[in-house]
């Protein structure tokens, strides 16, 4: 009786870790789908790229975007750097239950998805340049030499200019604010700087 006992709770056990495995298979496969067709429409379908990037991508950015704007270091960096234990981690946990290593591929899967919505699409938007429609010149080898001499005189120029004893340097705060202020002065040059994703 015992062993009918055991055998039907470790069949049920078994049930209920194929059931676990399919649904993350199959919800991994739903997310790969996803990320795929956005990709594919960013690159075929006219205008999609730029509707994604003024509608959808602000929302994104908006709330993923400051979320992991609270953390005072980079997530994605943190994700990188934790992924290869967590894989390892995983197949060694999934080699002593004798299962397959299902989260691998749903972690992968959400990667894909990330990657995808919050910047594979952009890449296929018009180009920032070409929006501003900047007018472009023609410039000869010389003409650009001459101006990086200018630029580098004048920073030897600055830099001469800062000594050692200066400790008026700005404060992190400070560069933002002044970063901030630089920023809104340019989307004063177009209303296509204010909606760029920068």
């Amino acid at each position: 009786m015992k062993k009918i006992e055991s055998y039907n709770s470790n069949s049920e056990q078994g049930r209920t870790r194929i059931s676990s495995n399919y649904r993350i298979i199959k919800i991994s496969c739903i997310l790969l789908v996803i990320s795929v067709v956005l990709l594919i429409a960013a690159r075929s379908a006219d205008g999609f790229a730029e509707w994604y990037a003024v509608h959808i991508y602000p929302a994104l950015q908006g709330s993923i975007g400051r979320l992991w704007g609270l953390l005072p270091f980079s997530a994605a960096e943190i994700f990188c750097a934790l992924l290869p234990a967590f894989i390892i981690i995983d197949i060694f946990i999934s080699a002593l239950r004798a299962r397959p290593a299902t989260h691998i591929l749903l972690i992968a899967s959400i990667l894909i998805l990330l990657y995808s919505s919050c910047c594979g699409v952009n890449y296929y938007r018009e180009p920032f340049v070409d929006r501003l429609q900047f007018e472009s010149a023609e410039f000869t080898v010389d003409e650009l030499a001459d101006f990086c001499e200018y630029a580098v005189s004048k920073l030897c120029s600055s830099s001469e200019e800062i000594t050692q004893s200066d400790s008026e340097y700005p404060s992190k705060a400070e560069i933002a604010s002044m970063a901030v202020s630089a920023m809104q002065k340019l989307s004063d040059i177009s209303e296509t700087i204010k909606r760029s994703d920068f």
